[in-house]
């Protein structure tokens, strides 16, 4: 077996690991909220969907995703044409996306009635505090005033 063939492999059960603990994580938390938990096995799907639970505004999720796909197709035709200014606009769109991400964990977990330390988790470890958030004993409270 040549060395790529190994990096490719060892990647490929990196991502199916990262990718089940994401799913059973995500099903443990759309059964607390009510959701259906047929969602969690669909990777875009579920991110919209967790937006909807966690954050108070219907189409959040909607925008993330926009934001999400078209800063990276902006920054990728942006770099290929040599087109400094769309590549920048499609920067500038892919860490709009990574904010809203990170306001979402902060979300994530004030609607599991956890605090800070889980918002952490979900930033760094999202697939391990995902399947922790799920299977843990914390309740879905819903939304608060913002």
């Amino acid at each position: 077996m040549t060395e790529k063939m190994t990096i490719f492999i060892t990647w490929g059960v990196f991502y199916v690991i990262w990718y089940l603990l994401n799913a059973l994580g995500y099903k443990g938390e759309f059964k607390k909220a009510g959701v259906s938990a047929g969602k969690a096995w669909i990777p875009f799907v579920r991110e919209v969907e967790i937006y909807k639970i966690s954050w108070n505004k219907k189409n959040i999720g909607l925008y993330w995703l926009l934001a999400d796909i078209l800063g990276i197709v902006l920054l990728f035709v942006g770099s290929m044409a040599n087109i400094q200014i769309i590549a920048w606009v499609g920067f500038i769109a892919v860490i709009a996306a990574q904010v809203m991400q990170i306001m979402r964990c902060f979300r994530q977990s004030k609607v599991f009635g956890r605090g800070g330390g889980m918002t952490w988790a979900l930033i760094l470890v999202n697939p391990i505090a995902n399947f922790v958030l799920g299977r843990s004993l914390s309740e879905y409270k819903g939304f608060t005033e913002e």
